[in-house]
């Protein structure tokens, strides 16, 4: 009977250091893969953290006539509701050439 009172004692603290060690692995795990994801959700918008810690953005290659669509569509958009004019119904422009309907 003596004995098996000191080693209950013993039992509960080897249970008890297993459910801590336990959960310190599974918190473990769960950091692991939230920073695993986040890395490539960086990774797949060209940014990547470098070796000394600091973040680094890369840009992503425009060519120049993607650059000028772009820019031009802007602006047409911009005089386009910046006009007073009031709306056509039909949306096809309407050329002239001098005399001619």
């Amino acid at each position: 009977m003596s004995l098996l009172k000191s080693l209950v004692p013993l039992v509960a603290i080897i249970l008890l250091l297993g459910v801590i060690a336990f959960v310190i692995f599974v918190a473990y795990q769960v950091a692991n893969d939230v920073g695993t994801k986040t890395k490539e959700k960086l990774e797949r918008k060209n940014m990547a953290f470098g070796k000394d810690g600091g973040l680094t953005v890369g840009v992503k290659a425009r060519k120049n006539e993607e650059y000028v669509d772009k820019t031009q569509s802007v602006l047409v958009k911009a005089w386009n509701l910046s006009s007073n004019a009031p709306k056509r119904k039909d949306s096809r422009p309407r050329l002239s050439v001098s005399g001619r309907k």
